[in-house]
């Protein structure tokens, strides 16, 4: 399973590029995705992935970066020759279990408008910070790869270098609460 598989029918990819390339000053989208699991009766909410995406100014593409814990993709979406889909674009070898690839493949595109619907609709996309957690947020200038909070993020693997490196130039700011 890859994302590569992936295609959006042309019109999903001009809401996305629209709303990624116009909703902010910033040209950038982000995700998040935990989940909480339960041991001898506490909660405990673990980060699954943090998803950016950015479209360059002079491209009519979208470049995105997804990490977690023993997760990285790197890909690029952009309309197929044929002008009736959108194809994600591996760009760099995928690191992930199968079952991760799998859950991202299904889920990629209703993520993808999801998170755009949300943030159309003013529906508050806060989330309640938790002590331990990384989350990102927009920001120009993004955060520099020398931040206590990027390294530490690298540092305890919660997040892939090269994502980290991204969020500078993608005008996104990594908080660790």
């Amino acid at each position: 399973m890859s994302l590569a598989l992936v295609q959006l029918p042309i019109s999903d990819f001009d809401q996305i590029y629209d709303h990624v390339s116009t909703h902010t000053r910033h040209r950038n989208m982000h995700l998040r995705e935990a989940r909480t699991y339960q041991r001898q009766r506490v909660r405990y909410r673990v980060l699954d992935f943090l998803h950016a995406l950015y479209a360059p100014a002079a491209t009519r593409e979208i470049v995105g970066m997804i990490t977690g814990r023993n997760l990285f993709w790197h890909y690029r979406l952009r309309p197929a020759a044929s002008m009736h889909y959108a194809q994600v674009q591996v760009l760099t070898p995928a690191r992930s279990s199968p079952q991760d690839a799998v859950r991202l493949q299904n889920r990629f595109h209703a993520d993808l408008l999801g998170r755009v619907q949300q943030e159309l609709s003013g529906a508050s996309g806060y989330p309640n910070y938790l002590p331990g957690q990384f989350y990102l947020r927009r920001r120009s200038p993004g955060m520099p790869v020398a931040h206590p909070h990027c390294q530490a993020a690298i540092a305890s693997g919660e997040l892939d270098q090269r994502f980290v490196a991204q969020l500078h130039s993608w005008n996104l700011e990594l908080i660790h609460r």
